[in-house]
């Protein structure tokens, strides 16, 4: 069980980057968390962007692979897994998510179906994978 949720965390900052951090650090309700909230919306927001790059490019790639580690770790020590393979599961986790949201927005682009519906699902599924996780851990 520890290994689904530490990909699945992952697997969230593949979709939204920031959702994870903001997840896990919402039960402290502390300066930390609000900064994390802040940088969630944001990035809810930014993403409709259309100058905003590619989530495949290398900055963004490895940003989501940072914090897909860091949430992999934090839950993953939260169950009893060892901090190298706790933080490789979430790793796999983001670039999983982020290729699947990547091939997911192509999908919807090749379509011609209006762009923002579907961000909104993704966002609201990154949200829903986060939260859940964070909230069974709590």
């Amino acid at each position: 069980m520890a290994i689904v949720l530490a990909f699945g965390i992952g697997f969230a900052a593949g979709l939204r980057t920031f959702m994870p951090v903001a997840a896990l650090r919402f039960p402290y309700r502390d300066w930390t968390t609000a900064v994390s909230l802040v940088l969630a919306f944001a990035e809810l927001i930014g993403d409709k962007l259309p100058r905003v790059p590619s989530r495949l490019s290398p900055g963004p790639f490895v940003g989501r692979c940072v914090v897909g580690a860091y949430a992999g770790l934090v839950v993953g020590g939260k169950l009893g897994l060892d901090f190298g393979p706790a933080a490789l599961i979430g790793i796999a986790g983001a670039a999983c998510g982020a290729l699947s949201g990547a091939a997911y927005r192509k999908f919807v682009a090749r379509l011609q179906l209006p762009d923002l519906w579907f961000a909104l699902v993704e966002d609201a599924v990154a949200v829903a994978i986060a939260f859940s996780i964070a909230l069974a851990l709590a």
